[in-house]
């Protein structure tokens, strides 16, 4: 999952992470649920998406990048 910017042998870590600041209570619970199903999303989309944007030329990627990132900020 090199597109998601953390190694798979952190994926641990961070739900323990999660866990403990839900048990301190900087979490709502809530918000806890929401970060795991974004974490579980990237564990299953990784794969697929790696799969499609190999295949594209870096220029394409470049672009879908833009497009993602300053797509909210231009329709504010």
């Amino acid at each position: 999952m090199r597109w998601m910017l953390l190694p798979d042998a952190l994926l641990p870590l961070v739900i323990a992470g999660i866990g403990l600041a839900l048990m301190v209570g900087l979490l709502s619970g809530s918000a806890a649920f929401r970060l795991l199903g974004l974490l579980l999303l990237f564990a299953l989309l990784g794969p697929i998406i790696e799969g499609v944007m190999g295949d594209m030329p870096p220029w394409v990627g470049l672009i879908i990048f833009v497009i993602v990132v300053l797509g909210p900020i231009v329709l504010q």
